[in-house]
């Protein structure tokens, strides 16, 4: 909906590890080491694997546990959303709403709504 700011601390998510994975009725939550949390509302894509919209990540979720335990390499904007790099895996978690919100990132106190 927003867009990513231009002043995001991509640097923060670096060496961040997955700890947790929630699934909800629309939104999963990827909870990290360092104090982040990503609440996603909207579709991931895995790279080389396939989309997964909000209405089947329940019927998916093997394909998202798999990054458990993974570290974050890097992470960059693209123009579908954010890509987030666990070494030779990487997920986009895309921005497809013009209405709602796709996602938000926690950083210890700080809230970027995407």
């Amino acid at each position: 909906m927003y867009g990513m700011p231009k002043n995001f601390p991509f640097d923060k998510l670096e060496g961040a590890q997955v700890l947790q994975i929630c699934y909800g009725e629309n939104e999963v939550i990827i909870n990290f080491t360092n104090e982040i949390s990503i609440l996603i509302m909207s579709r991931i894509k895995i790279e080389g694997d396939m989309i997964l919209n909000i209405e089947t990540f329940k019927e998916n979720c093997i394909y998202i546990n798999e990054f458990i335990g993974k570290i974050i390499t890097s992470s960059s904007w693209l123009s579908e959303g954010i890509r987030i790099s666990f070494g030779d895996r990487s997920i986009i978690i895309i921005d497809d709403s013009e209405e709602f919100e796709s996602f938000i990132i926690s950083i210890s106190q700080c809230r970027y709504v995407i």
